[in-house]
């Protein structure tokens, strides 16, 4: 064989041998990318933390601060709505990402009411007459609507009475207080106004709506002292010409 044939024959062996490298290589690189598909699959991890709400973001994710200082963004889910910007709470859930980064899925929340911290100024000691007449206290001392029975209403959506003669809404003419003297007996009114204090139990109510206060004949209807209410019904003049309203429904959304 001369060189030229040698050569062909070395180049073509050579050729081979590389092709057989790359062939037997190729299993091994697709095993190394089956091996590493189960690595990016994520795995959620469980989280507790103790902290307080200090800012809202978005929805249900809220910003919690931690005793050190350390922000951490939650998602609150069905725990957004309770009272836990007062205190401090134990928060357990998982650990997700979303695309502002990581934050922890709420699941579970540990929560307890705040305690009032009531301060008494005892700067000046109370008299001998007044010790006596706070050991004396008793519950005729209160308000009569304050053991009134639990409320009925004649709405399932918000509290509502009507008694007697009750009309239709568009009958009654929105006032205050203060407009009622100017009105003739037996006016429709509808008027916004709060439950004050007791004048007859059960019977006669006086309602304050931030201007005046006006006697109300509740006519079987109750509502709680400080309640907000709009009180319909008819204007009527009492023997010492004050006005005072004759109540056909009574409601409230509080």
């Amino acid at each position: 064989m001369n060189k030229k044939n040698i050569m062909a024959v070395l180049l073509g062996g050579a050729l081979t041998m590389m092709s057989l490298v790359a062939f037997a290589a190729e299993p091994a690189a697709d095993a190394a990318v089956e091996k590493a598909e189960p690595a990016a699959a994520t795995e959620w991890k469980e989280a507790t933390v103790r902290a307080g709400i200090t800012g809202h973001e978005a929805g249900t994710i809220y910003k919690l601060t931690d005793a050190e200082g350390k922000i951490i963004r939650a998602d609150l889910g069905k725990h957004g709505g309770k009272m836990l910007n007062k205190v401090p709470f134990t928060a357990t859930g998982t650990m997700e990402t979303d695309e502002k980064g990581e934050y922890l899925k709420v699941k579970h929340v540990e929560y307890k009411d705040p305690v009032a911290a009531i301060q008494v100024n005892r700067s000046n000691p109370l008299s001998k007459q007044m010790q006596t007449r706070l050991g004396k206290k008793s519950s005729g001392d209160r308000d009569a609507a304050y053991f009134h029975e639990r409320i009925n209403s004649s709405n399932a959506n918000f509290y509502e009475n009507q008694v007697t003669g009750a009309q239709p809404k568009e009958a009654y003419t929105p006032a205050g207080f203060l407009d009622l003297d100017a009105m003739k007996a037996g006016t429709r009114v509808q008027c916004k106004a709060s439950a004050l204090e007791t004048v007859v139990p059960d019977k006669v109510v006086n309602f304050w709506d931030h201007k005046a206060k006006v006697k109300v004949q509740m006519n079987g209807a109750y509502a709680p002292l400080g309640q907000r209410c709009t009180v319909y019904g008819t204007v009527q003049k009492a023997a010492d010409g004050s006005s005072y309203i004759y109540l056909e429904r009574l409601e409230s959304v509080a």
